[in-house]
């Protein structure tokens, strides 16, 4: 829902191609990059950035960074047969606590709850797309 909205700004040109290019960069990364990397590959200081990012996206670059990651770890978690702890490394939170409280601020619930109960509402829609398409055939 995030990348169809962004997407959709996108197209009538309300995000400058700094942000275009750092929204890139943090998607591809998983939203594993800092601020500051990010601001010195499109030749902006962190703060001009964050405004930029707050103006054209509504938060702010750290912000998108994060809801990336966490996006990337719902997609992988249930397919993973590794444990939380290797997984949330993988990820690049630095220990499987500051993993948990991540999660746990963005979903509201633990990743143990999350896969107890929350996990069957999760889709990835490069499977919906494929089974509309097989359907089609």
């Amino acid at each position: 829902m995030c990348d169809q909205i962004l997407y959709r700004r996108m197209e009538y040109n309300l995000v400058s191609n700094a942000v275009f290019a750092t929204t890139n960069t943090i998607m591809d990364r998983h939203g594993q990059i800092f601020v500051r990397e990010l601001a010195r590959k499109v030749g902006y200081s962190d703060r001009q950035l964050n405004r930029l990012f707050l103006t054209q996206i509504g938060m702010s670059v750290k912000g998108y960074a994060r809801l990336i990651r966490f996006n990337y770890m719902l997609q992988h978690i249930q397919q993973s047969t590794c444990s939380l702890a290797a997984l949330a490394q993988q990820a690049g939170y630095f220990d499987e606590s500051h993993f948990d409280k991540d999660f746990r601020s963005i979903s509201g619930v633990s990743p143990k709850q999350y896969l107890e109960k929350m996990s069957d509402f999760y889709y990835d829609e490069s499977e919906i797309f494929n089974t509309i398409l097989q359907k089609e055939v």
